[in-house]
């Protein structure tokens, strides 16, 4: 990864970053959020795109991961990407640029972990708790509060997520390479509920509800 994030560095389109699993909140987010069975695993998240794509290859090695980047997300023909020397990185700007616009990288960790609902108010805490706990008899959910507090999280919300602002709410429809953003104004557990039922549930015969307390009770 690193050879790949260096041989790449002059390109203004691309950001590669490695990114650990080892906490128990990282490997909950890697297997069941995206669908990761091993590590490492490789990523790649499209600027602006709300669909990822699962590196499948047989080979780690930079030149086959660059292959795979230019088979997905290179559309010009013309110019394909290629690793640059050391010598050709040696004292350029583009050894530092600041353009991040994809990332192929192993599991984020758990500070990271899909920034989606990082709790920064009572209130915000208080309605995911709710969604959660409402939601918690229906086995095909799975509802988290993830914090974006470290410089790594907000990396990964912003340049690879795509989010722009805190709370935020982020839906993965399990066995799907498309990841949704809520983009409603409610931020109450019942706006939630109809943001997942709209996009997820396609049983109309069962719309999730949240269970009342009496109901969870025991």
């Amino acid at each position: 990864v690193e050879k790949l994030a260096t041989g790449l560095a002059h390109e203004p389109s691309l950001s590669i970053c490695a990114l650990s699993a080892d906490s128990a909140a990282a490997r909950y987010f890697a297997k069941e959020v995206l669908g990761l069975t091993a590590t490492p695993s490789y990523v790649l998240f499209p600027k602006g795109s709300r669909t990822f794509f699962k590196y499948k290859g047989r080979g780690r090695d930079s030149s086959s991961l660059l292959k795979f980047l230019n088979m997905v997300c290179n559309q010009n023909e013309d110019h394909m990407w290629q690793l640059a020397t050391p010598s050709d990185l040696a004292g350029s700007a583009s050894a530092h640029k600041a353009a991040q616009h994809l990332s192929i990288a192993p599991a984020p960790e758990a500070s990271l972990l899909g920034n989606p609902l990082p709790a920064t108010t009572s209130l915000n805490k208080s309605q995911v708790e709710k969604l959660a706990t409402g939601l918690a008899h229906e086995p095909s959910l799975s509802i988290c509060a993830l914090s974006a507090d470290s410089a790594a999280a907000r990396y990964f919300a912003k340049e690879v997520l795509g989010l722009t602002a805190t709370p935020s709410y982020v839906l993965f429809p399990k066995g799907s390479r498309t990841f949704f953003k809520y983009k409603g104004r409610g931020r109450d557990s019942s706006s939630l509920l109809k943001f997942l039922n709209m996009v997820c549930n396609q049983n109309e015969d069962h719309m999730w509800q949240l269970a009342m307390p009496s109901d969870i009770a025991g």
